[in-house]
C-alpha cells in the first residue's frame, strides 16, 4: 500500500507499507466428537500504524453434535 493516502496527514510520506496477517490453527481430537485447539492471530501494520507485531493467542473447544 502507498504510504501517501492523499490526505493531509500523509502528504509528506512516500514509499510503500507492508501488511501481514495470519491466523494459524491447531486442533487435537480428544474424543470422537470433542476437540481442543488453539488459534494465534498475528498482525503487522493491520490494526496499528506503528512498526510492531501484534499477537493474539486463543484456545478453543469444539464439539460436533449429531442432528
Amino acid at each position: 500500500e502507498n504510504k501517501n493516502q492523499g490526505d493531509e496527514a500523509s502528504r509528506n510520506m512516500h514509499g510503500k507499507r507492508l501488511f501481514f496477517f495470519a491466523e494459524p490453527q491447531l486442533w487435537y481430537k480428544v474424543f470422537p466428537k470433542l476437540s481442543v485447539g488453539s488459534r494465534i492471530s498475528v498482525n503487522y501494520h493491520v490494526l496499528a500504524f506503528t512498526n510492531t507485531w501484534q499477537v493474539y493467542p486463543s484456545v478453543g473447544l469444539r464439539c460436533k453434535l449429531d442432528n
